[in-house]
């Protein structure tokens, strides 16, 4: 049968839907099923919980739904189940319908208002009832999801992610999955696939992947219904591969009575049962306005989509300790240690953040440098630290790892294009490799306005610093990042920028202290 994983990891969500509604719910922390398309275990209670909770905020908050499977050339209607609910998310029972009586003799799949409409009317004749959603597999659909299913039981969290996004990218490209009517998220993901659909995806998530540094860190999810305790750990198996793994878990299933604990308390003890390097507070409804602004967004992302949410990601990350805790409480939030910071020249307060001015400096600056119209050849290395291999000025070799094309006009990226590099590989000149690299493909039919390279190890450099532990920053971490970036084995531009000419002609710290007060507000009100 096409849908056999699919099809049974399915049933099985409906059988606890059913167990848990007529409260056998005894056995619910120790029942464990996967999550549907991922490789995580949880309890049925968590399972049943997100169903409920996220199944009404990104897909329909109305009940009932309709499946329909269709086949692969004509579109004929193979299968049809109903799910009626009692409430939106929470599917206990199925009931499958002869297709006949549908009388849907044609599908256009380029106008399914009509079909959603004939299902609706027949429902409320048979059935008196209405559905939320319409979804509607091809055949080969449910054969990509059963294969995706079956080769994923014990990979490593990013793996899967991989995985599901070169198959969910198969199934928008050649059409095999709708949903009536759409919600955010599904448009967001087709525009998504489609925009990345030029990019060896295998490679690249890779390659983004390995660039994480080593965690090991658990994340408290708030809830007035059910509170959720999130355990991510990166297990580098060396400093360039990632093996990341996550855990879900109800705080019951580790004998935490969380009400019995004030908030730093709680995560104090998270730390110690789960042995976490640092646990956070989070709350899930934040975190869900957050995603609600993310598939709100169309792709490609425009100027001012990207700007607004931008703003409000500093925002949320301004407000430590009123919207999000962490434990142990990082240094630079010390009174006395900022004031000995500010006494040399560095005023480094994270809850003054700006979230106004950040992204307001990042769009203009990329005007001024770049322009609105840019086609961008960017190159990526590797340079080996351990061995302290220096990059070779005058041809890449070995070193270039990869390359992409990146299209922008208006300020907003277009199209990104993975570029063949063997070519590019074998280009050598005395003086300038990059200028050598420019004049070349400045010639061909699509011209290049300008070469970048960046190494892996910088990249690596600025998600540990900026983005993984931007909560733990100080200034000598910035200093690192920064004399990297100056050096050109590790980052280089031609056309030469006046941005990159700027921090090269300046110290590490006198840069800072110049960038700062644009970061922060200046004023502790």
């Amino acid at each position: 049968m096409a849908e056999n994983n699919v099809k049974k990891t399915w049933f099985e969500i409906l059988k606890i839907n059913e167990k848990l509604a007529q409260k056998e719910d005894s056995w619910s922390l120790e029942k464990k099923i996967k999550i549907p398309l991922t490789p995580i275990s949880v309890n049925a209670e968590v399972l049943h919980y997100l169903f409920e909770f996220l199944y009404p905020e990104f897909i329909n908050d109305q009940q009932n739904l309709l499946d329909l499977i269709i086949s692969n050339e004509d579109s004929q209607i193979l299968k049809v189940y109903l799910y009626p609910t009692d409430k939106p998310g929470i599917f206990k029972e199925v009931k499958k319908i002869n297709p006949k009586d549908l009388k849907l003799k044609d599908i256009d799949l380029d106008d399914l208002e009509p079909v959603y409409d004939k299902i609706q009317d027949y429902l409320m004749k048979k059935y008196d009832l209405r559905v939320g959603n319409v979804r509607i597999f091809k055949e080969e659909a449910l054969d990509l999801l059963n294969q995706y299913i079956s080769e994923i039981k014990n990979e490593p969290f990013h793996e899967v992610c991989i995985k599901a996004f070169i198959v969910f990218k198969k199934i928008f490209k050649k059409e095999l999955f709708w949903i009536i009517p759409e919600p955010n998220i599904y448009s967001f993901l087709q525009g998504l696939f489609e925009f990345f659909s030029n990019i060896n995806l295998d490679g690249s998530f890779h390659t983004i992947f390995n660039l994480f540094p080593e965690f090991n860190i658990a994340i408290y999810l708030d809830s007035p219904q059910t509170p959720l305790i999130v355990k991510l750990r990166n297990d580098k198996l060396n400093p360039r591969i990632s093996n990341i793994y996550i855990d879900i878990n109800h705080p019951k299933e580790h004998a935490l009575i969380y009400d019995d604990y004030e908030k730093n308390e709680l995560l104090e003890e998270i730390k110690v049962r789960l042995e976490s390097e640092r646990v956070y507070y989070l709350n899930q409804q934040d975190v869900v306005e957050i995603f609600h602004d993310l598939f709100e967004m169309k792709i490609p992302v425009e100027e001012g989509s990207l700007r607004l949410f931008l703003q409000k990601l500093i925002f949320a990350f301004r407000r430590f300790e009123i919207n999000w805790f962490q434990e142990p409480r990082p240094v630079i939030y010390n009174f006395l240690i900022r004031f000995l910071l500010r006494l040399i020249g560095f005023h480094l307060n994270l809850k003054k953040i700006s979230h106004w001015e950040i992204p307001n400096f990042l769009f203009n600056s990329w005007k001024r440098n770049f322009g609105l119209k840019e086609r961008l050849l960017i190159l990526f290395t590797q340079i080996d630290e351990s061995k302290k291999e220096r990059s070779d000025e005058n041809k890449l070799g070995t070193s270039l790892t990869g390359a992409l094309s990146v299209y922008i006009e208006n300020g907003v990226i277009q199209s990104i294009q993975s570029v063949e590099i063997d070519n590019l590989r074998q280009i050598s000149d005395k003086e300038s490799i990059l200028k050598r690299i420019y004049g070349t493909y400045f010639s061909k039919k699509t011209p290049f306005s300008g070469v970048l390279k960046i190494d892996k190890y910088l990249l690596r450099l600025f998600l540990e610093i900026f983005v993984f532990n931007v909560s733990r920053i100080n200034i000598f971490r910035m200093r690192k990042f920064i004399k990297k970036l100056k050096k050109r084995q590790y980052f280089d531009i031609y056309p030469t920028k006046p941005f990159i000419e700027t921090i090269r002609g300046k110290r590490s710290f006198s840069l800072m202290r110049t960038l700062l007060p644009i970061f922060i507000d200046r004023h502790e009100f």
